[in-house]
């Protein structure tokens, strides 16, 4: 059987992982007239989002009940403090809490522009994508766009299109999809990364053996993150979805404590030789990498900082 390269995406983004290695723990002073939060065995590189909630409160002087929304960044972060409002005895609460590998409902950034995932030296195809199970299955209907496929060559370097921080590398699990003449694979990489805004750019299809990056990694627009992959051997390329999560009160079992989750695809602007556009299916365009990509997502010391290296 004749193995076909898709224009499609093989998967759409998946939720994000619940954080269960993260552990929020209550410690106390002595006689528990001061309770402080912690954020303890935080292993995600990324941003956890954590709902936390405080209940049966008693000789508090400065906590509410009911849930607050927090973003954990580092191990041993402080999420919260309670004081005993009579010091001649502790403070009495429970608590509880729900954690989401990501950032929820962030504000996104309308002005950034990203760099194409791919060479400046020639003009590359551009295809939208979709889930491909859908896109055979139900061949006549309109399916909804999830991202872009870059159409590369073999030996080809996927770059960064925006700053971040590689927050995973999957590697999926071997599957195979057969209708027809047309058949895939799934035995490549996948890269995540969160951007300042707290959206993220999954970055599918990459090469295992050529991976210049590992979870944990600060990267910038036009860092090399691996080399082109392939799902026949034949054609090369790379798909670059862009997305937010959002809380969802639609999901099923959607309270204020344990929040649904869906997720939000993102089509930005990308810098290229006609300007900065929103990419097209199945037109050719030259990325361009210049210093108001690079510098977009610095603060105003790193800009400085910036200009006077280039002196």
């Amino acid at each position: 059987m004749k193995r076909t390269l898709l224009s499609l995406l093989l998967a759409a983004c998946s939720l994000p992982a619940i954080a269960q290695s993260l552990h929020i723990e209550a410690e106390k002073s002595a006689g528990g007239t001061r309770v402080t939060f912690v954020a303890d065995r935080k292993e995600y590189p990324g941003t956890t989002t954590v709902y936390f909630t405080l209940k049966d409160l008693s000789n508090c002087k400065n906590g509410m009940t009911g849930t607050e929304k927090m973003e954990i960044a580092h191990e041993g972060q402080r999420v919260k403090m309670l004081n005993a409002a009579n010091e001649s005895r502790g403070v009495g609460y429970s608590y509880s809490y729900y954690c989401y590998n990501c950032r929820i409902d962030t504000k996104i950034d309308g002005n950034a522009v990203y760099r194409m995932p791919c060479t400046t030296r020639r003009p590359i195809r551009v295809h939208s994508t979709v889930y491909v199970y859908d896109k055979h299955v139900h061949p006549d209907e309109e399916h909804k766009q999830l991202g872009y496929r870059f159409q590369l060559e073999k030996g080809d370097t996927v770059y960064c299109a925006r700053r971040g921080r590689v927050v995973k590398i999957e590697r999926p699990e071997p599957s195979q999809f057969e209708r027809g003449t047309v058949s895939f694979s799934t035995e490549t990489v996948n890269i995540t990364i969160e951007h300042p805004d707290g959206s993220e750019a999954w970055y599918i299809c990459v090469d295992p053996e050529s991976l210049m990056v590992e979870p944990g990694d600060d990267v910038m627009p036009g860092d090399p993150l691996a080399l082109a992959g392939t799902y026949d051997y034949e054609n090369y390329n790379v798909s670059l979805q862009i997305y937010r999560y959002v809380t969802d009160p639609s999901k099923p079992g959607h309270t204020a404590q344990h929040p649904g989750i869906s997720h939000r695809q993102l089509f930005p602007r990308f810098a290229t030789t006609e300007g900065d556009v929103t990419l097209e299916h199945g037109k050719s365009y030259t990325a361009v990498m210049n210093d108001r990509l690079y510098t977009h997502d610095m603060s105003k010391k790193e800009r400085k900082r910036f200009a006077g290296n280039k002196r």
